[in-house]
């Protein structure tokens, strides 16, 4: 089946365009499936990711079309203005316990004037996600992996910031040896510039 032109390319080739108020709207993602990713983005993962709660993180790389990253330095790649970088965490939820829905996507967007940061909070059944203010920090409830409740944080912009910008690169997990490690690097290839050797 044909997948429906996705409005995603609009962002990536305006970076100061205002994101949607729907997930839906951006083009992230299919729309027959909400939280599995349209043909654009390139999903990867890091070698050594962060637990969370024992939650399901998905990432992805969205380019705008004819660029590519600068590889240059395999630890500290740049990244051309337009990128965008999303990461989606699912977890079993009081609501949905036997399977995991999707909670939050979190974008890193770079513009004309540097990295923004945002975030969209999904609905309990998993099918459409609401840009959310980043004011302050929110919570949601979901089930760790032993089936207990906790609550998952949906960090502030504030928090963002500090947690990206304490680190050499602002893209955290994506290098050459977390890409490497991963098995990841390989299905990256083509858009980093030069190509890692081998």
């Amino acid at each position: 089946m044909a997948e429906l032109p996705t409005p995603l390319i609009e962002y990536l080739e305006d970076p100061d365009r205002e994101l949607p108020s729907r997930l839906s709207e951006l083009g992230l993602h299919r729309p027959d499936a909400k939280a599995r990713l349209s043909s654009l983005p390139r999903a990867y993962r890091p070698a050594y990711e962060l637990w969370s709660d024992g939650g399901e993180k998905h990432r992805a790389l969205s380019l705008p079309p004819g660029t590519s990253v600068d590889a240059r330095d395999p630890e500290a790649y740049l990244f051309p203005v337009g990128t965008l970088l999303s990461k989606t965490f699912s977890f079993r939820t009081p609501h949905s316990p036997d399977r995991a829905v999707p909670v939050e996507t979190r974008l890193l967007r770079l513009g004309k004037d540097g990295w923004e940061y945002s975030a969209y909070g999904w609905d309990e059944d998993g099918k459409e996600a609401e840009l959310l203010e980043l004011r302050r920090a929110e919570t949601r409830e979901v089930l760790d992996e032993e089936g207990d409740l906790v609550l998952h944080s949906i960090p502030s912009r504030l928090e963002c910031r500090q947690c990206h910008e304490s680190s050499a690169s602002f893209v955290l997990g994506l290098s050459e040896l977390q890409l490497a490690a991963s098995g990841s690097l390989e299905s990256l290839a083509s858009a980093l510039d030069p190509p890692p050797a081998g």
